[in-house]
């Protein structure tokens, strides 16, 4: 078994379909997937495509169940769960066609809708500082402002790669 190490952010899934369809064209077929690392397997006697969806149903339960089924019925085979994602395989030279359950667009919209929220937030607090150190003449406080104003520019970054992910989706 052989583990490669890196970084697979959710926004860059489409990526990493492309890095996992070349790995299983050198014989490197996908074992188990993680955030730093994914470990293969070397099994050079057949090719597969893969896909990385996301599903939002609780793990053992009915919806979730009914995804799975609905992928294996067209021909994906399930290789490992990473949080929501799941990663299927099919044969390379197999023509399986992909059902229409994908929520992977949901799942993006869902998370940039949280950060923008939780960048609003940090707006207004940053804001409420500013206030709050004027008028009390308490400049530390104006000092203060900063913190929340340098994490919603960080924020603003991540839903910006999160956006560009969004648009990759066929149903976008």
């Amino acid at each position: 078994m052989e583990k490669i190490r890196g970084f697979y952010p959710v926004w860059k899934w489409f990526l990493q379909e492309r890095l996992l369809d070349e790995a299983s064209q050198r014989g490197l077929q996908l074992k188990k997937a993680g955030l730093f690392s994914v470990s293969y397997e070397f099994d050079d006697t057949k090719a597969c495509r893969h896909r990385i969806i996301a599903c939002e149903a609780a793990k053992g339960s009915a919806s979730r169940l009914q995804f799975e089924l609905a992928w294996q019925r067209e021909g994906w085979e399930k290789i490992c769960r990473r949080g929501k994602l799941l990663y299927y395989r099919s044969p390379a030279e197999k023509n399986c066609d992909e059902p229409k359950e994908n929520d992977l667009l949901m799942v993006l919209r869902r998370s940039i809708h949280r950060w923008e929220v939780l960048r609003l937030w940090l707006l207004v607090l940053s804001a409420l500082c500013i206030i709050a150190g004027y008028a009390i003449d308490l400049f530390w406080i104006v000092r203060l402002s900063v913190i929340p104003l340098a994490i919603a520019l960080l924020l603003t970054l991540m839903i910006d790669r999160l956006q560009k992910a969004k648009a990759h989706c066929p149903d976008a």
